[in-house]
């Protein structure tokens, strides 16, 4: 389960993040707040003042699993992303005993209801 302080410090970048870019993000929330002990599925980045400034978390559902990240506006540009996706790829989060085929990303648009989706395939690495 994730501890309170990690939930708040996610809230935090989540509202920085959306009154920048004039986002609506998301987040589910409920899978957030009820991550078993030991969950592979959250990747945090903070910088050294202890500020969240990225997180990266996967989600899955039945055979999809969903990428959901976001990254500080002062610190974007930076590798952020691209530090917590390669955290996320060394730690093998695809979970064992389940049969995923696709990793559902979505991007929110600028002023916009409408998502950018992909939908990319996993390749047969097991």
């Amino acid at each position: 389960m994730l501890a309170n302080k990690e939930l708040n410090d996610i809230q935090h970048l989540q509202q920085m993040c959306e009154e920048k870019g004039r986002l609506d993000l998301k987040l589910n929330w409920d899978s957030l707040r009820t991550r078993p002990d030991g969950s592979e599925f959250d990747f945090f980045q903070y910088d050294e003042q202890g500020k969240l400034i990225g997180f990266l978390a996967l989600y899955t559902f039945g055979r999809l699993m969903e990428l959901c990240s976001m990254v500080h506006p002062e610190h974007r540009q930076n590798g952020v992303f691209s530090h917590l996706s390669n955290r996320q790829k060394d730690q093998s989060a695809r979970p064992a005993n389940c049969l995923l085929t696709h990793l559902l990303i979505l991007l929110p648009q600028k002023d916009s209801l409408n998502h950018c989706l992909a939908l990319i395939p996993f390749q047969n690495t097991k």
